[in-house]
């Protein structure tokens, strides 16, 4: 595993040396093995409408794909020219919903699916335990996209590429790097898998995740703990692909970067430093730099903090500015007490930017756009905590209903382009540097609409080349994806 500091601890990349099978039908992530009667519905030559299709070879596979997921309720299965005149087998499986005539179609439904698992349980799949033989499967590194490595299908649907969706099991073996104690706070993070995917360590569940667009961790150390410290541990993701999020092309798999992340007890949450600014008077050009620039600017930084300690921590959090050469501008202090176990914000006093340097749209060969970095300090007495910090720009925006967008007193043409997060042959498991290369091919355009294309937290190529290429951007998803909104 590669490792990375980070605040006061460290981040191990455990992307590499996977070993990977697609589910062959024989059972799932998510409960025991099929039984005769789990599909008591008789839905015989009838065609249900808004399925998924997945890559069984046989009707028991088209079964056993659909048996263990809570999200399913009928399979059809056709290998007859009657319901597939273009005489390829096919197998499709969903929610049991506009059941209609469709002669030829094998299909069986449920009222009731299985209950999901719980964390804290075993696994009901030989797949999922440590002393599987995994020596026959493929290896892999992730980012992977199972999904895209299908074969192309005239059956498949359209919006999803043609490209019959699967389900994949992905295993792991690795010892916990040198230097890590019982006593350090120790997470799991996943920048994302596609889409509904259970996560075992050493055969127990540490729970599930169904969305593909939204980053999750879970927390390894304490009592309960099933990571071993000493000795190999097996790390098991199942991932159901077979319904997909949305109607465009969504892939399927560990599509993202997978880190071991150890912090101190009390430490800044993932996105837990927010620093807005403010421009609070006259924005001026300036003669000789021709940049844009504020009288001043007020940054207002506010932190949240989270504690796995047993009891309220009392801390102190010191805020501090720099410009792009790395020179202090400003700094705040804040006091406060995280409680054992939970989490509080604080909101630190306003910093004061004199003569800000503003960020703006401009052209690749004009000025290079500042940049301001708020790094924030947590302390306990006199032991560091925690150290992180973020980047940001200063600048002002506004909207006319007669003139449109203004930015920076100045009125801004919006050209926009929308991205998804796929690639050409890559499908959505696209390395760190096609991020910065996306992003060079399109520099004519302002903004970025991020369609469909979540934040990735483990590899800011993006969001850095997005600063450095003067770029609004405004990223988009569906409601029932998480959180979105525009920076």
């Amino acid at each position: 595993m590669s490792w990375f500091t980070v605040a006061r601890g460290a981040r191990y990349l455990m992307d590499d040396g996977w070993k990977f099978s697609l589910d062959s039908g024989g059972g799932s992530g998510f409960g025991p093995e099929c039984k005769a009667d789990a599909f008591p519905i008789d839905l015989n030559d009838k065609q249900c409408q808004g399925l998924s299709q997945v890559g069984a070879q046989t009707e028991d596979e088209c079964a056993r794909s659909c048996c263990n997921s809570e999200t399913c309720e009928v399979y059809q299965w056709c290998n007859t020219t009657n319901c597939m005149p273009s005489k390829m087998t096919a197998c499709w499986v969903g929610a049991m919903k506009n059941c209609g005539k469709g002669a030829g179609w094998v299909s069986k439904g449920r009222n009731v699916a299985p209950t999901p698992p719980s964390p804290g349980g075993g696994c009901h799949d030989p797949r999922c335990t440590p002393q599987f033989d995994d020596s026959a499967w493929r290896t892999v590194d992730v980012p992977h996209d199972f999904v895209v490595e299908g074969n192309f299908s005239s059956t498949g649907d359209k919006s999803h590429g043609y490209l019959p969706y699967n389900k994949g099991w992905y295993r792991k073996h690795f010892v916990v790097p040198t230097g890590l104690s019982p006593s350090d706070t120790i997470y799991l993070e996943f920048d994302g898998t596609q889409a509904n995917t259970v996560v075992y360590l050493n055969g127990v569940n540490l729970g599930g995740h169904a969305s593909g667009y939204t980053p999750y961790r879970f927390r390894l150390d304490g009592s309960n703990s099933s990571l071993k410290m000493s000795g190999e541990n097996v790390l098991v993701v199942f991932v159901d692909a077979t319904h997909p999020d949305g109607w465009w092309y969504d892939g399927g798999g560990i599509y993202r970067h997978v880190w071991l992340t150890t912090q101190s007890s009390v430490h800044v949450m993932p996105w837990g430093l927010y620093t807005p600014a403010v421009v609070t008077s006259t924005i001026y050009r300036h003669k000789e730099s021709q940049q844009l620039r504020a009288e001043s600017a007020s940054v207002k930084p506010q932190v949240e903090l989270e504690s796995a300690a047993a009891e309220a921590t009392a801390v102190t959090v010191l805020a501090e500015v720099f410009d792009s050469t790395g020179t202090p501008i400003g700094k705040s202090t804040v006091s406060g007490s995280v409680p054992g176990g939970g989490n509080t914000t604080l909101q630190l006093p306003d910093i004061v930017v004199e003569d800000a340097a503003l960020w703006h749209v401009g052209t690749l060969n004009g000025p290079e756009q500042p940049l301001y970095t708020t790094r924030v300090t947590v302390s306990a007495g006199s032991t560091v905590l925690d150290v992180t910090n973020t980047t940001f720009g200063i600048r002002q925006t506004n909207w006319s209903a007669d003139t449109g967008f203004w930015l920076n007193g100045e009125r801004v043409k919006i050209l926009g382009n929308a991205n998804h997060q796929d690639f050409a042959g890559v499908g959505v498991a696209v390395p760190d540097v096609l991020q910065v290369g996306e992003a060079v091919r399109s520099r004519r355009f302002s903004p970025l609409r991020s369609t469909n294309n979540a934040a990735r937290p483990g590899a800011p190529h993006r969001e850095a080349a997005r600063n450095e290429l003067k770029w609004l951007a405004h990223r988009a998803q569906r409601s029932d994806e998480g959180p979105s909104g525009s920076g």
